[in-house]
């Protein structure tokens, strides 16, 4: 039987570029033209001229925003994916970042980065990727890293081994339908064909850049939250009054772990320290979140409707 030459150790002459290890129409692309178009100013302002030179920002905020894109969160994650995933290694020239540095930019911007990456999501609108007239809503609860007990009872140990014995099942299941809906194509991380080509994308850019001053609004949306987030300490009493309404017990005094999340009622029927956490959107783009720590959706809804409108206008 003959098969084709296959040589794990054969060295290149020239080594290959990483964008052409893509294909053309990856999300990568259209995500890194968009960032290297973007004001980043307030960010800039954080360094100085002193010392060894930092990672450019536009690096670390193309591999936030494509990380978040994917479910990515963990900076330990987007370290080892900067090394063994090509599209993180495209945008990142080939460098590879270190948790502590992902973490710390993380850390050091939070107050710009929901600016640009709303910016970011406009301008994914503005280029078709995303409608934001049919906009999902919805939200569900999120453990605090402050537990009541890390034990797990016999029937939670029994749920969880039905699951994983579902999960290759249900695997198969989805492999399968997905050859049916997309046929030959990916699916997946694919940008529109007039798109593909780099002068036509960075054109498309440069026409929505004056669409993006409306996201100037998104300035004063972070100050509102900020101004509703000491509202809600504040009137913790009441949430509190709501949730005994609703059967659920809080604790009289707060969590020393985590003092500004709720002993919530859980899916599984547990009560268990969270957040409440809401989002909206439209095609795998998020466009709005908010957090509370009360258990009813009806302090984030408001919320979210506006912050979403504003992408939308």
């Amino acid at each position: 039987m003959k098969f084709m030459d296959y040589d794990q150790n054969q060295s290149m002459l020239l080594p290959p570029s990483l964008a052409e290890c893509l294909p053309e129409d990856h999300l990568s692309f259209v995500i890194s033209d968009v960032v290297d178009n973007l004001d980043l100013s307030e960010v800039e302002k954080g360094y100085t001229e002193e010392g060894h030179p930092a990672y450019n920002p536009k690096i670390l905020i193309k591999i936030l925003f494509y990380g978040y894109t994917q479910g990515v969160r963990s900076s330990r994650k987007l370290e080892n994916k900067t090394q063994e995933d090509i599209p993180f290694r495209y945008l990142t020239a080939n460098s590879h970042l270190d948790h502590g540095t992902i973490n710390l930019f993380r850390k050091t911007h939070l107050t710009q980065l929901p600016l640009i990456f709303s910016q970011i999501i406009a301008a994914a609108q503005g280029l078709g990727l995303a409608d934001f007239t049919d906009v999902s809503l919805d939200a569900t609860k999120i453990k605090a890293q402050a537990s009541r007990s890390t034990l797990l009872t016999k029937e939670e140990i029994s749920k969880l081994k039905s699951q994983f014995e579902s999960f290759l099942s249900e695997a198969d299941k989805i492999d399968t339908e997905e050859d049916i809906k997309f046929g030959a194509s990916r699916g997946y991380n694919q940008i529109p064909k007039r798109l593909t080509d780099p002068k036509t994308r960075k054109e498309e850019i440069r026409k929505i850049q004056k669409k993006l001053a409306k996201l100037d609004q998104a300035d004063k949306e972070i100050d509102q939250k900020q101004a509703k987030a000491k509202e809600r300490i504040g009137s913790r009493t009441k949430g509190r009054k709501e949730n005994r309404r609703q059967g659920q017990t809080n604790n009289k005094t707060a969590n020393t772990t985590d003092p500004e999340s709720a002993l919530m009622k859980m899916k599984d029927g547990s009560y268990k320290m969270a957040y409440n956490v809401g989002i909206t959107a439209a095609n795998q783009f998020i466009a709005a979140y908010d957090i509370s720590a009360t258990s009813t959706d009806t302090n984030s809804l408001i919320d979210l409707i506006k912050k979403t409108e504003i992408l939308t206008k």
